[in-house]
């Protein structure tokens, strides 16, 4: 009770102060302190070191990278099927899945020594003294890493990468695969490229012989065009030739009908020549006849003047 009342008292006391305060002039009164609210502690992290993320899950099992009904881990973005994992019921409190603990033995790791070594296509994961030699490792490159970084989980971090021998030879089927693919779909390219040629080799073969019966066509054509002149022009020539031999046969029968008629008039001609000759002949004889008859005459008249006497003759 007494504290109670020492409490009121100083409680009283204070507000006394208070109003003594208030009643001092303005320059003598006490600044009020103003309460600031205090904010929440955020550390500093140091120059380069990222501050941790909250897990956010993946969409996909990653045992078979599948959707559905998931389990996620704990530690990291992994989700699972109950099925995958062989469960028939969801495990109760805080659950890790097999990433985080050697598959041989069960250690995690901080029970391996701070170190294991994970599968990065499967849930498979080892501890060093279990895990099987000859797999081959694999760098921690940035597109390995960066897809689970940016969902708060780095799983290079007190683990080494691996490839375990079931993924290798997934992942060796699944590229031969990839391969025969790629090989198939080369060919049906060849083939496909192939057809288009030979497409395009007889749609030019066909062109060329169309072109061809084409120019054969036409140079039939003009053959028939030439032979078509050839025969007019021969026809023309043999009409020409006839009506030159027919007007040679009348030319010739006119020559002959004009030399038949010449040579009746010559004849007629020599004819008459020959009759006016004889005539002249004739006459000719006629007066040789008569002339000589009066030269007989005359040489016998001078024969017997002679004959009987000279006398002039006169």
């Amino acid at each position: 009770g007494g504290s109670g009342d020492g409490g009121g008292g100083d409680g009283g006391g204070g507000e006394g102060g208070d109003d003594h305060e208030e009643n001092l002039p303005a320059a003598l009164r006490r600044p009020k302190r103003r309460r600031e609210q205090a904010g929440r502690y955020e550390p500093t992290l140091p120059r380069g070191q990222r501050r941790k993320q909250p897990l956010r899950h993946e969409d996909t099992c990653f045992h078979c990278a599948d959707g559905g009904e998931l389990l996620e881990c704990s530690l990291c973005p992994r989700v699972y099927h109950l099925e995958c994992l062989s469960l028939t019921k969801l495990p109760k409190g805080q659950w890790t899945c097999p990433w985080h603990s050697c598959l041989e033995c069960g250690r995690t790791v901080s029970t391996a020594g701070g170190m294991l070594f994970r599968c990065t296509d499967c849930p498979t994961a080892y501890c060093f003294d279990c895990w099987p030699q000859g797999l081959a490792r694999v760098d921690p490159t940035p597109q390995l890493l960066e897809p689970m970084i940016s969902r708060g989980f780095d799983p290079s971090k007190n683990a080494t990468l691996f490839v375990c021998g079931d993924c290798a030879d997934e992942k060796e089927t699944a590229k031969r695969r990839l391969e025969e693919e790629e090989r198939r779909r080369a060919e049906a390219r060849l083939e496909k490229e192939r057809q288009r040629r030979e497409a395009v080799e007889k749609a030019r073969t066909r062109d060329e012989e169309r072109e061809r019966k084409r120019a054969d066509e036409a140079q039939r054509a003009a053959a028939r065009e030439r032979k078509r002149i050839e025969k007019e022009r021969a026809m023309q020539g043999t009409a020409m030739v006839r009506r030159v031999q027919t007007l040679g046969r009348e030319q010739t029968s006119e020559r002959r009908s004009l030399g038949e008629a010449h040579l009746a008039e010559v004849a007629q001609l020599e004819a008459t020549v020959g009759k006016m000759r004889e005539e002249l002949a004739a006459k000719q004889h006629a007066d040789a006849r008569a002339l000589l008859a009066k030269q007989h005459q005359a040489l016998d008249r001078l024969f017997l003047e002679l004959r009987d006497g000279w006398k002039p003759i006169g």
